[in-house]
């Protein structure tokens, strides 16, 4: 192939993309372990608790931690994930199972992908893994729950097993509450030693008003069902329960229809947060009755009876969870089990589990914090300022880019006929760039690395150093992995696709997905290139994004088949600059101070401090310029001052494309500044002059470089003050 042949070319396609790059590895199937293992990079994480292993770092370290409890017969291992939502946790998890043998003899493996997305699927997977007649039977159980009753009569088995559990189960006292009245909230035995409460809560919702209300469409009861029937998120997703509104307080109808005990206690439960405790307390055990879960046919009788069997057998159960929030309203059987100790009759417990920041510290108890053996935090992705990210977060792009390229059937041929060894290094991933599947390296990949680079063995296309740094920017300080591969692989990758092929890339949207602030104006940018309005532009994004302003490579100019320009020579151009690794410059030297101006050219908006600053600015060499003396008008404090004042303030100076601030005012004078060549000339010779006091552009106590014309900038600041003096 000729070099010309590279124009517009892909070596990726929108379809490909579509099916194998996918941010939540929810997302990705049980079947494409190979996908996720091609694309995976270390983990940034830190050890939190537990023993360091010297040299045993990242992922690593999780895997270590897990099987270094084998054989330990008398202890659980216990290993929490945690980390902010897409940050890795559940990647992270699923790399360690892929490095656990199911057919090892010595444990039981259960693993529990965030792919089932309902609770249903949940429990049965887990269920499914659990050998004995005692998962059967909860089985059958949810699948009569669920499986055979429409949701509003699930609703109302599950209101009438949560007034059962309130009459019946709750205790009496709890530690830390004010015990008084949770008795009068929950009622009194109907007789001495009496099993049944009367008079309390649960008799308030044998009412029909206010079972009603509590199975009312967007109603708590409803939620709980629609969590059980429906998808599960997982994440920091929030499990449903009861609240304030859930009692009918404001219907004072409803007391007026109940009994003296009951009409007091129901004035109550509307202002008293415990009413809605209790309700809370009763929820778990009130929808696993309802789910058909009862002493001895439950997820704790399961994992029981697993525990002696394996125990007799010798092994260990090795539990991972990808996502351990998505349990919600099931988590407390399994926080039982991981915190009961194996003694004598139960096999060990070996868990890794991921679960996000708050749901860790909300839902996790102290019994199992306290258990802990390992505890790993799993940092975001890429960290402003962190030495080596921009490096870090090039491989991490590189490596996915690399998957788009070879495509999900093709890496899957290639894992299933790997051996061993190349599993271990990661040399059975193919390369796209070295091996395009017919054993020849790409016939474009020397003009393609010269002009986009590369990082280790892979390709950058269609990113280069400057774009990805861009980018990264773009999305602030703190970038998950998942927001990477959502947004600045798959969707980026199907976007760039057909707009490549029609001559229209990079299209206006690129300027929503990269810093596209330049220390150059468009007219510098665009150096005497005078086509169409929407080549221009074209050319103008490219040129920002890519080269940081300057002049592209010319592979990338052939790959993006960008209009034919006379370039001109290189002019010194201002790089988006990188966010600040050293200390701030002394206060009150501009860094710089330009760069917003020509952001607002491109389309960007100033924020209100620069818009105010401005506009004060404007304002106050506006009133210098006036020579209301020539008119026998006094400018002091008077009628003169009052009359100025209704004509002209720094309102009257309003920016294109800037929405907020004070209007400009009735009767009052306004002047329009564009956001263009033009608008940004005076704007920026009144930042020059407020700052230097003069247009000595060379002088060398200057604070900073002033990249335009300098007499043009006078003369445009001049014109623009007397036009102003002219109309007030």
């Amino acid at each position: 192939m000729t070099d010309n042949e590279f124009k517009a070319y892909r070596c990726w396609d929108a379809g490909t993309v579509q099916r194998t790059i996918f941010g939540d590895i929810a997302s990705l199937g049980l079947d494409a372990d190979a996908v996720f293992l091609a694309a995976h990079s270390s983990v940034s994480i830190d050890h939190a608790k537990g023993v360091h292993r010297e040299g045993v770092e990242g992922e690593r370290a999780v895997l270590d931690a897990l099987t270094s409890g084998f054989g330990i017969p008398d202890k659980n291992t216990l290993v929490a994930v945690t980390g902010a939502s897409g940050s890795g946790k559940s990647h992270l998890v699923r790399w360690v199972r892929a490095h656990l043998s199911e057919e090892d003899e010595s444990y039981h493996l259960v693993y529990v992908p965030r792919e089932l997305a309902t609770l249903r699927d949940l429990l049965g997977h887990v269920l499914d893994r659990m050998p004995g007649s005692e998962s059967d039977a909860v089985r059958a159980e949810l699948e009569k729950a669920i499986g055979a009753k429409p949701p509003e009569q699930l609703a109302e088995d599950l209101l009438d097993r949560l007034r059962s559990v309130l009459a019946y189960e709750l205790p009496e006292e709890r530690e830390k509450t004010d015990n008084e009245t949770r008795q009068f909230l929950l009622g009194s035995f109907a007789d001495e030693g009496g099993l049944r409460r009367i008079d309390g809560v649960a008799d308030l919702l044998l009412e029909r008003s206010i079972r009603d209300h509590f199975l009312r469409p967007d109603g708590a009861i409803r939620k709980m069902i629609d969590s059980v029937r429906g998808e599960r998120r997982g994440g920091d997703e929030a499990t449903p329960e009861f609240t304030s509104e859930d009692w009918p307080s404001r219907k004072p109808k409803v007391a007026s229809g109940l009994g003296p005990n009951l009409r007091n206690l129901f004035n109550m439960v509307g202002r008293e947060p415990m009413a809605v405790e209790i309700l809370n307390e009763a929820r778990n055990r009130a929808i696993a009755e309802t789910l058909g879960m009862r002493q001895g046919v439950d997820l704790a009788e399961v994992f029981s009876t697993t525990r002696r069997r394996l125990k007799t057998e010798g092994k260990d159960l090795v539990l991972l969870f990808e996502d351990l929030a998505q349990f919600g309203l099931f988590d407390g059987e399994l926080f039982n089990q991981l915190g009961l100790q194996p003694g004598d009759d139960l096999a060990p417990i070996r868990a890794v589990f991921a679960i996000t920041d708050g749901k860790f510290n909300e839902a996790v108890p102290s019994t199992v914090v306290t258990r802990l053996t390992d505890r790993f935090k799993v940092h975001d992705l890429v960290t402003a300022g962190v030495p080596g990210y921009e490096q870090a977060s090039r491989a991490f792009l590189s490596r996915y880019l690399n998957v788009a390229r070879v495509g999900r059937g093709r890496l899957i041929q290639a894992w299933s006929e790997a051996d061993d060894g190349s599993r271990e290094t990661g040399d059975w991933i193919p390369n796209a760039c070295l091996d395009r599947g017919n054993g020849q390296e790409c016939s474009h990949r020397e003009t393609c690395w010269d002009a986009f680079g590369s990082e280790g063995d892979f390709g950058l296309y269609p990113y280069n150093e400057q774009s990805i740094d861009r980018a990264l920017r773009k999305k602030g300080d703190r970038i998950t992995a998942r927001t990477v591969v959502d947004e600045m692989v798959h969707e980026f990758l199907v976007e760039a696709d057909p707009t490549i092929e029609a001559g229209l890339f990079p299209p206006e949207s690129a300027k929503e997905r990269f810093d596209f602030g330049v220390g150059v104006d468009k007219a510098s940018v665009l150096r005497g290139f005078d086509g169409s309005p929407a080549d221009q532009d074209r050319l103008h994004r490219c040129r920002v994004i890519w080269a940081d302003g300057g002049i592209e490579e010319a592979g990338v100019r052939l790959a993006f088949n960008l209009p034919s320009s006379d370039a001109g020579p290189p002019i010194e151009t201002a790089a988006a600059a990188p966010r600040a690794t050293t200390p701030a410059p002394p206060r009150g030297v501009p860094v710089e101070p330009l760069r917003a101006l020509f952001a607002w050219e491109n389309g960007e908006g100033l924020t209100e401090t620069e818009v105010k600053w401005y506009r004060d600015r404007l304002h106050e060499l506006a009133l210098s310029r006036l020579n209301l003396g020539s008119l026998l008008v006094d400018s002091g404090k008077g009628m003169g001052d009052l009359l100025l004042k209704k004509l002209l303030a720094a309102t009257s100076f309003r920016f294109k494309e800037v929405v907020f601030g004070q209007s400009v005012g009735d009767d009052r004078l306004e002047f329009s500044i564009a956001n263009d060549q033009a608008g940004v000339l005076l704007l920026a010779g009144v930042r020059w002059l407020w700052d230097h006091k003069n247009w000595d552009v060379t002088s060398e106590t200057r604070s900073w470089d002033f990249p335009l014309d300098p007499l043009e900038a006078q003369i445009c600041l001049d014109e623009f003050l007397d036009m102003v003096a002219d109309q007030v």
